[in-house]
């Protein structure tokens, strides 16, 4: 979440720049629109996804899931390890996200080997439904985020987010 609202002006950020000379104008311009963006984006995503009774954390879950699915993988299950790596959230988070999507029933724990330790995760029926029902409104409300870039646009905004994806290491204190 990137919280601040209104991003400064580009006189602003220039003046910025004449008190700190380590501040790279359009740099910084570009990073806040592409925070303010993305953090706009999410909350966009929050939003629909709450209109189906369901949170980011736990769509994504049923996603994954479902990716291993059509993929023909481990007959549709995951280990709830490989799932929090994934889905980008601690053993324990995850852990609490299963705990609430297996007492709405859309997905089911079978235990590996009878060992009460291991488990594997599928999405159920149920969670299938679920995610037929989500899916065309989700599918609609990405195309129309998008339907302003052409097509050629959108491979360039792809390549220059993966350009930018490559420079996070700079932003992490060593």
């Amino acid at each position: 979440m990137f919280y601040m609202r209104e991003l400064p002006s580009r006189d602003m950020i220039d003046a910025m720049g004449r008190v700190y000379p380590e501040l790279d104008s359009t740099a910084l311009e570009a990073c806040y629109v592409l925070l303010r963006t993305g953090s706009d984006v999410l909350t966009a995503f929050d939003e629909n996804l709450s209109r189906h009774h369901i949170t980011q954390s736990r769509f994504i879950v049923l996603l994954l899931l479902k990716r291993i699915h059509l993929r023909h993988l481990s007959n549709g299950e995951m280990n709830p390890s490989n799932l929090a790596e994934q889905a980008g959230v601690s053993r324990g988070t995850m852990t609490g996200l299963l705990d609430g999507l297996e007492r709405d029933g859309l997905i089911e724990r079978e235990l590996q080997n009878g060992d009460r330790r291991r488990f594997a995760i599928r999405m159920t029926e149920k969670g299938n439904k679920t995610l037929d029902r989500i899916f065309p409104d989700y599918y609609n409300r990405i195309a129309g985020l998008m339907e302003n870039l052409s097509e050629e646009e959108r491979g360039t905004l792809i390549a220059l987010l993966n350009k930018v994806k490559s420079g996070i290491p700079a932003l992490r204190v060593s």
